[in-house]
């Protein structure tokens, strides 16, 4: 996704720049065009795909139903932090995910030495369970 945002911005600046250029030479309606044109790309690219491209360091406080591994659980007050090891979509290597849910998300008592996170999902309400 990185690598498309990149193209989509050079492609952006140069239609711009080319844009210029031709207004600057004999303000011709299509250096107009063309520059609007490579400035929608760029503020696409700058404001639509760079924020989903790039993690903002927020913990995920949502999660699919099924089985994950759970690197660490830590409480504090009245939320629930865990470090959840899933395979990235992009090289298929395991990364670390930080999750934070309330206590009231979790079924039974919260086991602080935990290496497993179930989510199980019951008439649109999900309770996770760490075992």
């Amino acid at each position: 996704m990185v690598l498309s945002l990149v193209i989509v911005w050079l492609f952006g600046m140069c239609l711009f720049g080319f844009g210029v250029w031709v207004i600057a030479e004999d303000n011709n309606i299509f250096g107009w065009v063309l520059a609007i044109f490579g400035a929608f790309f760029v503020i696409v690219a700058t404001f639509v795909i760079a924020p989903l491209a790039f993690p903002n360091g927020l913990p995920h406080t949502s999660i699919s139903s099924g089985e994950y591994k759970a690197a660490f659980v830590y409480v504090a007050g009245e939320n629930v932090n865990v470090g959840v090891e899933k395979k990235n979509g992009e090289d298929n290597n395991e990364c670390l995910y930080l999750y934070q849910f309330p206590k009231s998300a979790f079924d039974d008592s919260i086991n602080t030495n935990a290496k497993k996170l179930v989510v199980v999902e019951s008439n649109g309400f999900k309770k996770l369970i760490l075992k």
